[in-house]
């Protein structure tokens, strides 16, 4: 199966103007580079397991950062995967 992209957005704090504004803008940046790795990444499957599906969590961070964790069917397709932030 191909690798599932998915994404975790922040929750702006209640009453604080600033980060609801930083948080969107921090999950609009999440979702947009999502949607670059799955149009990148998407399609491809392990070809040693094509029935089990590999994920990339792409997070959102309050620190301006964007988190991103991998949990793919084997070590060797995980090898041959590589998700950098350029910038």
């Amino acid at each position: 199966m191909p690798i599932q992209v998915i994404t975790k957005k922040l929750a702006p704090w209640h009453r604080d103007i600033a980060d609801q504004i930083k948080v969107e803008m921090l999950n609009q940046v999440t979702e947009e580079f999502a949607q670059e790795v799955k149009n990148e990444l998407g399609k491809l499957n392990c070809p040693n397991h094509p029935d089990k599906i590999s994920y990339i969590t792409i997070m959102a961070d309050r620190n301006n950062t964007i988190i991103i964790k991998k949990k793919f069917c084997c070590p060797a397709f995980e090898e041959k995967i590589s998700v950098k932030i350029r910038r």
